[in-house]
C-alpha cells in the first residue's frame, strides 16, 4: 500500500467517526508518525461536505492522485446512491465507498472505465453476469446487486454496478506488505476461499479471473479474518474471449488451456486457486518474466518453479498439492476447489479455540494400561449414543481424528443393546456450537461421546469422555498416549471402555471382535478415511477422487477388504449418477465387493453394495433382500441398509414392512432429510396421502433448501387433487435443480392434468429434445404422458426404459400415475419381464 493509500484510507475512516472521536482515532492509527498524523489531520480540517470538492485537500498534499477521479464526496448517482469516499482503481474502473438511503445501508460502487461501458450492448451483458452471480449464496463470496447509468456534471454517461462493501486490504497487498503467509495461517483462508468458489461452480459461475487481488481479507468477528472473492464472472466482459497482452493484468493466474484454446472451466478457477495458494505461502510465482507474453511462454512451455525452492520449510504434502493445480492438463488437476483445501487440512481449523469441550480434563494415565474411571452410570434400558466428530490442535492429523470417531461409531453399531446414531448425523454438530442437551434432543441420544487428538505424528494424545446430554453428567472419561502408527487400535479400546461404562450387556465373543483390525498399513488405513471422506459428498467429481484415493490403498495393501468394500460403494453411487452410462462403474462395483468379500466374507458393509447393485442394476429383487438382510444381521446400525431396504420393499408393494425399515434408518440418522423423504413416498405408495403431506411438509420447514423433497411433495398434491398447490411445488423444485429432467417430467404431467396441454406438449418436446442429447431418460418421458391421458406414448416409453434398463422403471407396480395403464396387457406384460 502506497503513502497516499495509507493516508486516503485512515481520512476515509476519520470520517465516518463522529467529530469528537476523530482525534483519539487518528492518534491511535498513526502510531507515533508525526508525519502521517499532520497529513491526515490536515485533509480532515480542510473537508467540509457541504460546499468544498475533494480536490481542495489534495492541493494542500501537493497530490495530483485524485485529479482523474470520475465523484467526489457527496455526490449523488443514479438519483439515489451518496458518494462517501474513493476506495481504489484498477482494470475495470474506479470504486467507491457509498450510501444507499433508500435501504439505510453502505455499499460499494464500481464505475467502469469507458472504454468497457460503451461496447454495443456491454450494460445488458453485465445484467446477465450479475444475475448469474447473484445465485451464488456464500459468506465467501462479494454479493453484486446491480448495474445502472448516471449522467455526469459534464454531461457525460458511466456505467456503474453496485456490491458489497468489504472492509479490510486484498491478499496481494497483504502479501506485499508482510511477505509470505505461514501454512497454518494460510488454511483458514484457502478453506474460505475453496468454499466460495466451490459454492459458485455449483450454480455454474466461474470466476474466470481469481488471484490474489481479487480476494479481500475481512475482519469478522465470529471466525476471525474472513477471506472473500470479489468480481465474480465478470472477467469475461471485463476481457472479452481471454486475449493475452503485453499490458494484461492477470497473466500471471492464467491456465494454459485458457491461453491456448479459450477454454474455460472449473479446472481454470482450480489452476488460479493453486497459484494463489503458491504465492500466499512463498510470496512469489511460479512463472515470473519481463513482460506477460514471457510469462505465458513459459506457462505453456516449462515446468513451474517449485514452491519449496521459494521456501525451504514448507512441507511436501503442500508442495505436491500446490503443483497438482498446476498440472497442464486439466483432467489431471483436483476437480473441485473444496478438495484442494481438504488435502492441505485447511478443514476444522481452529476448532478448540471456537469450540467448548464435553468433557472434563482427562487424566494422563494410558488407555493401554485399562486406566479408565467415573464409572458412575446407572444401568439403562437401551442406551443410546453419538460419537460427535473429534477435535485436533493439527489440522494434519484431522483425517486421523475422523478415522478414530467412525472407526468406533462402526465397532459400536454391531454391538446388540446400544443404539449409535450415523455418523452423518453426529458430523452435523462438528462445530460444537449447540450445547449436550441440544445435541441430545436433535439426535435423539440419551449419551454423547466427545474427544480430541493433540500433537503430532509421532506423539498424540487422544482424550475421550462422555456425558449424559440432558444433565451435562459427565459418565466416563480418559486419555492415551499414542503414536499415529497406533490409531487403529484406540478405536478398538475406546470400544470397549463404553461397552463397560455404559453397562451394556454385551456377549463376550462381541466384545473381543471389537479388537479387530482393518489393515496393518497406517498409510493405507489413512487413504481409506480419505477416500470414504470424499465418497460422503456424493457428487461425481468427489466419487471420483474416492475412487482414486481408494484405489492407492488397496495399491498399498491389496488384502485391505474394508478399502475395496469403501470403493464398490464409491463406483455403485457414480453409476447411479452415470444416468445410461452407468455399465462400466457397476461392473468396477462387482469386482471390487467381490474381492472385498473374497477377503472378509463378513463385511456388512460389502453385502450393502451387492444388496444395492442387485437393486438398482439386476433388477434381482430376492437377491437384493438377502444381501440387505444379510448385511443388517452384521451390523445392526447400518442406517443405510435400513434405508435401501425399506426403499425395495416399497417399490415391490410390501409398503408396511417398507415403513418399518425406514423407521429404524430414521432411529439411528434422525436429521437426514433423504430417509425422512423416503418415508412420505411410502406412506404415499401405501395410501398414507395426508400422513405423506405431512411428512414432506415438516421436511420443507426443517430444511427448505433440500431441493429432493418438492417433486415428492407436489405428487402427494397431485393425489390430493390439489393440481395448484402440485404445480407451485414442483416449481420450486424446477428452480433448486436448475430445471433438471425429473422435475420437468412432473412438472409436464401437472401441466397436462390441470388442463394446460400447450404447456405440457412444449415441455414434453424439451424432455425428447433432452433425451436425444444424453441428459434426459426415457422414464422421464414415460411418467409426463399420463397426464395427457396417452396410454401408446406411456407404454412406448416404458418399453424404452425396460431396454436401457432405466431406474425408472423400478416403481412401475406402485407408481400412482401408471394406475391407468392397470388392464393394459403392454403393462401387465412389462410387470411380468420385470417379475414384479
Amino acid at each position: 500500500m502506497t503513502r497516499w493509500d495509507t493516508v486516503k484510507d485512515l481520512f476515509g475512516q476519520a470520517l465516518e467517526l463522529p467529530p469528537g472521536r476523530r482525534d483519539a482515532f487518528i492518534d491511535g492509527v498513526t502510531d507515533g508518525d508525526s508525519k502521517l498524523r499532520a497529513e491526515v489531520f490536515r485533509m480532515v480540517a480542510v473537508f467540509q461536505p457541504a460546499n468544498r470538492f475533494f480536490s481542495q485537500f489534495c492541493q494542500h498534499l501537493g497530490s495530483a492522485a485524485a485529479a482523474s477521479w470520475t465523484f467526489l464526496p457527496d455526490e449523488v448517482l443514479a438519483g439515489r446512491f451518496r458518494i462517501l469516499r474513493f476506495l481504489a482503481s484498477g482494470g475495470m474502473g474506479e470504486v467507491y465507498a457509498a450510501h444507499d438511503p433508500e435501504l439505510g445501508v453502505d455499499i460499494a460502487i464500481k464505475v467502469l472505465r469507458p472504454g468497457l461501458a460503451s461496447r454495443p450492448g456491454m450494460l445488458d451483458q453485465f445484467r446477465m453476469e450479475i444475475r448469474l452471480a447473484r445465485t451464488v449464496n456464500s459468506p465467501y463470496v462479494c454479493r453484486v446487486y446491480d448495474v445502472d447509468r448516471h449522467r455526469t456534471r459534464e454531461g457525460g454517461e458511466v456505467s456503474f454496478f453496485s456490491m458489497e462493501l468489504l472492509a479490510g486490504e486484498d491478499l496481494r497487498a497483504r502479501i506485499r506488505r508482510d511477505g509470505p503467509i505461514s501454512p497454518r495461517q494460510a488454511r483458514p483462508f484457502i478453506r474460505q476461499m475453496a468454499e466460495g468458489l466451490s459454492a459458485a461452480h455449483k450454480e455454474g459461475v466461474l470466476h474466470r479471473d481469481f488471484k490474489s487481488g481479487n480476494v479481500m481479507i475481512c475482519p469478522s468477528e465470529s471466525e476471525g479474518p474472513r477471506a472473500v472473492i470479489t468480481d465474480f464472472g465478470l472477467a469475461r466482459l471485463a476481457h472479452g474471449e481471454w486475449q493475452l497482452s503485453e499490458d494484461a493484468a492477470t497473466p500471471a493466474y492464467v491456465a494454459p488451456e485458457q491461453l491456448e484454446r479459450g477454454e474455460q472451466g472449473a479446472a481454470t478457477d482450480v489452476y488460479a486457486f493453486g497459484i494463489v495458494i503458491y504465492e500466499m505461502v512463498t510470496g512469489a510465482l511460479p512463472f515470473t518474466g519481463d513482460t506477460a507474453l514471457e510469462v505465458a511462454r513459459k506457462r505453456l512451455h516449462e515446468a513451474p518453479t517449485p514452491p519449496r525452492r521459494h521456501r525451504a520449510d514448507l512441507a511436501g504434502r503442500w508442495e505436491t498439492v500446490i503443483l497438482r493445480c498446476l498440472e497442464r492438463d486439466p483432467a489431471k488437476r483436483y476437480q473441485d476447489p473444496r478438495h484442494v483445501a481438504r488435502a492441505l487440512g485447511c478443514y476444522d481449523e481452529n476448532t478448540l479455540t471456537r469450540r467448548k469441550l464435553w468433557l472434563a480434563a482427562a487424566s494422563a494415565l494410558p488407555l493401554g494400561a485399562v486406566a479408565w474411571w467415573n464409572w458412575r452410570a446407572k444401568p439403562v434400558d437401551g442406551p443410546s449414543l453419538a460419537v460427535l466428530p473429534f477435535e485436533v490442535d493439527n489440522t494434519e492429523l484431522s483425517y486421523l481424528a475422523d478415522g478414530i470417531g467412525d472407526r468406533l461409531t462402526d465397532a459400536l453399531t454391531q454391538i446388540p443393546g446400544l443404539r449409535v446414531v450415523a455418523r452423518a448425523a453426529a458430523a452435523r454438530f462438528r462445530d460444537g456450537a449447540r450445547k449436550p442437551a441440544d445435541a441430545g434432543r436433535e439426535l435423539r441420544v440419551r449419551y454423547l461421546l466427545a474427544g480430541s487428538v493433540k500433537g503430532n505424528p509421532h506423539g498424540l494424545r487422544v482424550s475421550t469422555g462422555i456425558v449424559e446430554a440432558s444433565t451435562g453428567f459427565q459418565v466416563w472419561s480418559g486419555t492415551e498416549e499414542i503414536s499415529a502408527d497406533q490409531a487403529e487400535g484406540v478405536s478398538a479400546r475406546l470400544s470397549r471402555a463404553v461397552v463397560h461404562s455404559l453397562h451394556v450387556d454385551a456377549q463376550p465373543a462381541q466384545i473381543s471382535a471389537l479388537d479387530k483390525r482393518l489393515t496393518g498399513n497406517p498409510e493405507a488405513y489413512q487413504l481409506y478415511l480419505l477416500g470414504r471422506h470424499y465418497a460422503q459428498e456424493h457428487t461425481a467429481d468427489a466419487l471420483k477422487e474416492s475412487i482414486a484415493v481408494l484405489q492407492r490403498a488397496v495399491g498399498l495393501d491389496p488384502k485391505f477388504a474394508a478399502a475395496y468394500a469403501a470403493l464398490g460403494y464409491s463406483y455403485y453411487d457414480l453409476a447411479r449418477r452415470n444416468g445410461a452410462d452407468w455399465g462400466t462403474p457397476f461392473k468396477q462395483s462387482v469386482q471390487a465387493v467381490e474381492r472385498a468379500l473374497a477377503l472378509d466374507p463378513n463385511l456388512a458393509d460389502a453385502y450393502l453394495v451387492v444388496a444395492c447393485n442387485k437393486f438398482h442394476f439386476e433388477w434381482d429383487w430376492n437377491g437384493a433382500e438377502q444381501n440387505f438382510q444379510r448385511a443388517i444381521r452384521l451390523n445392526p446400525g447400518l442406517a443405510a441398509a435400513y434405508h435401501s431396504y425399506g426403499n425395495l420393499l416399497s417399490d415391490l408393494g410390501r409398503h408396511a414392512d417398507g415403513l418399518r425399515q425406514i423407521d429404524r434408518a430414521i432411529e439411528l440418522d434422525p436429521l437426514n432429510p433423504a430417509i425422512q423423504v423416503t418415508r412420505g413416498t411410502v406412506l404415499s405408495y401405501g395410501g398414507r396421502v395426508d400422513d405423506a403431506l405431512e411428512q414432506y411438509q415438516s421436511v420443507v420447514r426443517e430444511h427448505p433448501g433440500y431441493e429432493n423433497v418438492y417433486i415428492p411433495l407436489a405428487e402427494a398434491f397431485e393425489r390430493k387433487g390439489l393440481l395448484s398447490d402440485a404445480i407451485a411445488a414442483c416449481t420450486r423444485g424446477a428452480a433448486l435443480t436448475k430445471r433438471a429432467s425429473f422435475t420437468m417430467s412432473t412438472l409436464a404431467r401437472l401441466y397436462g392434468l390441470s388442463g394446460r396441454i400447450s404447456e405440457a406438449e412444449a415441455l414434453l418436446s424439451e424432455l425428447q429434445e433432452r433425451y436425444r442429447s444424453g441428459d434426459a431418460v426415457a422414464g422421464e418421458i414415460a411418467f409426463a404422458y399420463p397426464g395427457l391421458n396417452d396410454k401408446d406414448h406411456t407404454l412406448e416409453w416404458l418399453e424404452l426404459a425396460y431396454f436401457a434398463h432405466d431406474q425408472w422403471v423400478e416403481v412401475l407396480k406402485v407408481a400412482p400415475e401408471l394406475e391407468f395403464l392397470q388392464a393394459d396387457s403392454r403393462y401387465q406384460s412389462l410387470l411380468r419381464r420385470l417379475k414384479l
